[in-house]
């Protein structure tokens, strides 16, 4: 085929030439012949053809250099100026019909092909150029590079369509993101935010020190953020999210602290924040306005009893009741925060959900387990010890073990059938 075309394009009687040589490079790239795609390449672009051929070719050079070019200054200088172009072509050439399927947001969210412009943008930048920066450690710029794929028509266009209680209402995207009443649909699942969510939380740390400096930025890092969805809220929320996830509560708190109050309400695990995660069976209470937050300081108090009593030599009956309760409330709480409080530690719960059935799952719930057993054995007072079995549903412990305790008399009076039930490690209900 690629011979075609380069006949084609070399005969005496061809009047564009141009798409010819662009039409043989394009063959021999989905061949996996990439030298042969970029010197037949050249040929297209020193040939005659009309505007829209020759946008192509250089759309088609750009995806190329980002499969094949050292990513030294030079090419990031050269991408730096092919980006300033297309995206002068993604505000000229939008359509009506284009802000329309935006503004619905479905084909843009599961990355259908239905603007051409803003397709080439993401399929060069998502597919080729982020894992490339990624893969030589170059993350932060990687990230500002997504926000921009992501973000651009969207801001292009800021206007989203959402279904109402009174029907379908359109909203900038301002107004989109600080609504508490509809779920946002882009940025808790696009390929910006999946990227922050995963890779490691200190490169995430990065790109949020860069891009809310206080410095001069360079042209290109001023010219990515300006094209980007860049809010502190949003960013500092995910880091705090990731250190919860990581039980690193007091790096948690640094971050959630610099969270604004409002900002809760504005996102999708809301409607959860009312789940109490230091309670052992599902519990539902209050909304807590500051549910990560709250958490997150309550479990690096647990954390710093725990770390400071047992580097303790000499510790009283005292000091081992309160390692004790610290311990079996921390474990508690991060059963909770990776199960029925799910909301804490994720931003989705779906068995199906990746970090669902996960080592790292596991081993926290595990690590929880732990917790409970050993401050449960740690604990001297009896009335403390009963109370505490009671609280993670050891009854027959409480009534047995500690049958002189005024709970464990009453949790024996209550019922004649008394049982331990088994940790689990599964919420099974519903969301």
């Amino acid at each position: 085929m690629s011979k075609i075309c380069l006949n084609a394009a070399e005969s005496p009687k061809c009047s564009n030439p141009a798409v010819w040589y662009y039409s043989a490079a394009f063959v021999s790239d989905l061949a996996g012949n990439l030298d042969s795609a970029s010197s037949l390449l050249s040929l297209a672009e020193k040939a005659s053809g009309p505007e829209i051929i020759k946008e192509s070719i250089r759309i088609f050079r750009m995806y190329l250099d980002a499969k094949t070019s050292l990513y030294d200054d030079e090419y990031k200088a050269r991408l730096f100026n092919d980006l300033e172009w297309l995206d002068g072509l993604i505000q000229t050439r939008i359509t009506d019909q284009v802000r329309k399927t935006t503004e619905y947001g479905y084909d843009l969210k599961i990355s259908l092909s239905y603007y051409y412009w803003n397709d080439m943008l993401r399929k060069i930048v998502i597919g080729e150029v982020v894992p490339r920066l990624k893969d030589q450690g170059d993350e932060v710029l990687a990230l500002r590079l997504l926000n921009m794929a992501d973000n651009r028509l969207l801001d292009i266009v800021d206007s989203h369509v959402s279904y109402t209680e009174n029907g379908w209402k359109s909203m900038s995207m301002r107004g989109y993101r600080n609504n508490t009443k509809y779920f946002n649909d882009f940025d808790y699942s696009n390929y910006f935010f999946r990227e922050m969510d995963s890779m490691d939380v200190e490169s995430v740390i990065r790109y949020a020190s860069e891009v809310f400096c206080d410095y001069p930025k360079s042209a290109f890092d001023s010219f990515l953020d300006m094209r980007g969805f860049v809010d502190k809220d949003y960013i500092y929320e995910l880091i705090g999210t990731r250190y919860l996830r990581a039980r690193d509560y007091k790096n948690a708190v640094l971050f959630l602290s610099k969270v604004s109050r409002p900002y809760q309400a504005k996102t999708n695990i809301n409607a959860y924040a009312d789940r109490d995660p230091f309670e052992y069976s599902p519990t539902r209470g209050k909304l807590n306005k500051q549910y990560k937050l709250s958490f997150a300081r309550k479990m690096a108090y647990y954390q710093n009893v725990v770390e400071t009593l047992r580097t303790n030599e000499k510790l009283s009956a005292k000091d081992y009741d309160n390692l004790g309760e610290a311990m079996v409330y921390m474990g508690i709480g991060q059963k909770s925060a990776f199960d029925y409080c799910w909301a804490l530690t994720q931003y989705s719960y779906n068995e199906e959900d990746q970090w669902y059935n996960t080592d790292y799952r596991e081993s926290a719930l595990e690590e929880a387990k732990s917790l409970i057993d050993q401050g449960l054995e740690l604990i001297t007072d009896h009335e403390l010890a009963a109370r505490l079995n009671v609280k993670v549903c050891r009854w027959r412990t409480a009534a047995t073990r500690y049958a002189d305790s005024r709970t464990g008399k009453k949790t024996r009076s209550g019922c004649d059938k008394l049982t331990d039930y088994q940790f689990s490690i599964q919420y099974t209900g519903r969301y």
